[in-house]
């Protein structure tokens, strides 16, 4: 009897402890719920340029026009979610908080100043890493320290594109010295290893003006725009394989050998300007998973090129599979049931135009940042 007793006890416990843990959790739902409302009650939802609102919800996250036009050209978010973004011009790293927990950057905080013009960040391992003009930076907690100091640069095309691997390699792109000329130098447009002691190996050659570096389905892949009017080149992204030479800048002189099949896997067309690249990850936006994302910051010319964010899918070979508009994305249009290309959205204001999109970052939880120029930064979120 005694036994008895003390099992129901026991059992009347358990249940009592279960129903209060329970309700803590629903009690908790509605307080996660209420940090992401519905898309059309956001206070920073934007509607242009145009996205697919089945698939995902726009944000405005920052806007500062007095950073100028090349205010944010590089973004990189970190394990804990704090957005990161290089001033190059002015020297300059900032990160950005999230100060009234709605889960996006708002607060603009100086992170780091006084370096070579920064341009490409990553995070890796609990610290962020910074290409400069010649140099590479490892940031952790505030404190700067330089890894490299002699990067090949001077004059030409800015070095863009930084990945670290698994045992601590880094690799970065370099830009050519010149343009519409045969110069060459060591280690200028070009893709290189450091694995130590400032040496580098070279793993690619032949680019002209690399916009990023990124690691997908098991492979780096860079990008790289050709000169107006080239021949046997065009703007694209292949992937990097030892010896490889890309063509610039001889396939200007010479095309012989230099079909523009072989020189790119993937290629856009000419002056669409491929600049920042991201993997995506997380698992956010559905739609987006596997996908590789690229910015195509456009040309100047009568004619808009570019202005777009891609999503793009290859297979294990690095052939395309497929490619969707994510932003300006005019395929639907209710009124109509007519689909309007990009040039056609960025002129009649439903684009980027005058703006040009930069670089792109996606956030552990699978959100995508999108730096503009004049200082602005978006975020596409899930629905």
């Amino acid at each position: 009897m005694i036994r008895t007793n003390l099992v129901n006890r026991k059992a009347f416990l358990i249940f009592v402890c279960s129903f209060w843990w329970m309700s803590l959790m629903l009690i908790r739902l509605p307080l996660y719920a209420a940090a992401l409302p519905p898309c059309a009650e956001r206070p920073h939802l934007l509607y242009e340029p145009w996205i697919d609102g089945r698939l995902l919800c726009m944000e405005l996250v920052i806007r500062d026009p007095s950073v100028g036009t090349l205010g944010f050209t590089g973004l990189a978010v970190g394990d804990d979610g704090i957005l990161y973004a290089a001033r190059p011009l002015a020297g300059e790293i900032y990160a950005f908080d999230d100060s009234d927990g709605d889960q996006l950057p708002d607060t603009p905080r100086l992170y780091a100043h006084g370096m070579e013009r920064p341009n490409s960040l990553i995070w890796h391992d609990g610290a962020l890493y910074v290409s400069g003009e010649s140099t590479i930076y490892r940031i952790e907690d505030g404190v700067v320290e330089t890894l490299i100091a002699d990067v090949p640069s001077g004059g030409g095309f800015w070095n863009a594109g930084l990945l670290i691997e698994p045992d601590g390699s880094i690799i970065l792109a370099t830009g050519a010295p010149c343009d519409h000329c045969d110069e060459r130098r060591e280690g200028r447009g070009a893709v290189l290893r450091y694995s130590g002691e400032g040496q580098f190996d070279v793993l690619a050659t032949g680019l002209r003006s690399p916009g990023d570096l990124v690691a997908y389905r098991d492979a780096i892949w860079v990008n790289d725009s050709a000169p107006a009017g080239a021949q046997n080149l065009q703007d694209g992204l292949r992937r990097v394989e030892p010896g490889v030479d890309f063509g610039f800048p001889r396939c200007l002189a010479d095309a012989a050998g230099c079909a523009v099949e072989d020189l790119r896997a993937i290629a856009f067309d000419p002056q669409s300007r491929p600049l920042g690249m991201a993997a995506y990850r997380g698992d956010a936006i559905p739609a987006l998973e596997g996908a590789l994302l690229v910015v195509l910051h456009g040309n100047r010319g009568a004619e808009l090129v570019g202005y777009q964010l891609l999503a793009l899918w290859t297979d294990d070979d690095g052939s395309l599979v497929r490619s969707y508009p994510l932003m300006p994305n005019g395929d639907l249009n209710a009124a109509t049931g007519a689909r309007f290309e990009n040039a056609e959205l960025n002129l009649r204001g439903s684009g980027f135009y005058p703006r040009r999109p930069l670089d792109v970052a996606v956030s552990p939880e699978g959100w995508v940042y999108l730096s503009i120029t004049d200082g602005w930064i978006l975020a596409l979120r899930g629905l």
